[in-house]
């Protein structure tokens, strides 16, 4: 709410802009965690659905 109230201040542009990078570094570590432990959920999902196939055949 502050920030929508008229030009910031250089000290709010700087506190905004560190906080902004913080966030962005701590999505994209989430993502590189996240990634791979979907994929390997999904792999295991569609081996299981595989071996479900295989088996009423």
């Amino acid at each position: 709410m502050a920030l929508s109230k008229g030009p910031l201040t250089d000290e709010q542009k700087d506190r905004y802009r560190s906080s902004a990078e913080e966030t962005g570094l701590l999505v994209e570590d989430m993502r590189r965690r996240f990634v791979p432990l979907a994929r390997a959920a999904l792999d295991e999902l569609v081996d299981e659905a595989d071996q479900g196939t295989q088996a009423a055949a």
